[in-house]
């Protein structure tokens, strides 16, 4: 009976020290911390409503701070390629409608939405002078955003 429960209060000492294995999270480089970082301020700038020359600004810093985490931007996690990508776009569109003063019809190039249909993958219609580039550039800025969050959940795993 003693040997019993020997056995048992040994098994018990022993099982108590097993502890879960938890996945350490991955080392992340200071250059890859600072682009998180850049970009959760500018995904926070964009979310709240910014004005062109802050987010002109914020963008350069996320694009610098991209360029020196991955040199190499084929390196790059696909996510964060895909966010600074969008967020370039939506820049570019915002200063291209500031331009050519396109909102609503207003004096449109119709260089100008070859461009951003040929970007969207969209047909080149005649009707160019309806066009309102809000609702491209509210889009770009949301998978941006969504894209840039799913890089940083799978780099600081």
């Amino acid at each position: 009976m003693r040997l019993w429960l020997f056995a048992l209060l040994l098994a018990g000492v022993c099982g108590c020290r097993r502890q879960a294995s938890v996945a350490e999270p991955k080392a992340v480089s200071a250059p890859v911390q600072e682009f998180i970082r850049e970009g959760a301020i500018l995904r926070a700038l964009t979310a709240q409503g910014v004005d062109m020359k802050a987010f002109g600004d914020q963008m350069g810093r996320v694009q610098g701070a991209f360029d020196l985490a991955y040199p190499e931007a084929r390196l790059a996690p696909k996510d964060f390629d895909k966010a600074v990508g969008d967020w370039g776009v939506a820049l570019k569109l915002v200063r291209m409608e500031r331009k050519h003063k396109t909102f609503l019809g207003a004096g449109i190039d119709p260089e100008f939405v070859r461009l951003l249909r040929a970007e969207r993958g969209e047909p080149v219609l005649e009707d160019w002078y309806h066009l309102e580039i809000h609702p491209y550039v509210v889009t770009y800025l949301a998978e941006a955003s969504d894209c840039f969050e799913r890089g940083r959940r799978e780099v600081e795993q």
